[in-house]
């Protein structure tokens, strides 16, 4: 049985699972988020993670200019988003096996670095699983309730042109009408 390493990561180790994160393909092809990662990780690393806000990684890490207004402009929070999601699907795939975790906490741009455990891949991995889902089985949810909703309508619009009854069967079609009460076909 292996001892999980409760040691704090090195900044060599960060670095390096840094390095591994932005050349996976999800952030190879998205500058901004390789940038946006690398700048509060690095921020951190120097000490000085009080200094990440949205204005800072705006303007340092997203190339906005210096009258830049978070609070008046989604970007960072929109981007952080996009960023957690995005190394939610790093860590659920590629990186599954990755000794440690860069993790950007809800509510924070301050990254923390975790050796990666079992319950988190799979925690991770389930999220992946139930996202996928969600994208592949949703516009079949809204085609069956668009056509429960279609049904609904179209019985209600005869109940009402029909005064509450079923329309009845024409005479040729309804079966007491034919000898023996065997059931004809109409040609």
């Amino acid at each position: 049985m292996t001892k999980k390493n409760h040691a704090p990561p090195s900044d060599s180790e960060i670095r390096t699972a840094l390095s591994r994160v932005i050349s996976s393909p999800g952030f190879r092809s998205s500058p901004r988020l390789s940038s946006f990662l690398s700048f509060v990780v690095e921020t951190t690393l120097n000490g000085h993670a009080e200094r990440i806000k949205g204005y800072t990684i705006a303007v340092e890490a997203l190339g906005r200019e210096k009258d830049f207004d978070p609070q008046g402009n989604s970007l960072v929070r929109v981007e952080a988003i996009r960023l957690r999601r995005v190394l939610e699907d790093y860590y659920a795939g590629a990186g599954q096996h990755d000794p440690l975790m860069i993790k950007m906490p809800s509510g924070s741009y301050v990254p923390r670095f975790d050796r990666s455990g079992l319950l988190d891949r799979l925690r991770a991995g389930f999220k992946a699983v139930l996202s996928a889902s969600r994208q592949r089985f949703l516009p079949l949810t809204y085609a069956a309730l668009m056509a429960g909703v279609t049904v609904a309508l179209g019985t209600a619009l005869i109940m009402k042109n029909y005064g509450g009854q079923a329309p009845a069967c024409p005479p040729s079609l309804n079966a007491s009408n034919t000898p023996g009460n065997i059931p004809t076909t109409v040609h």
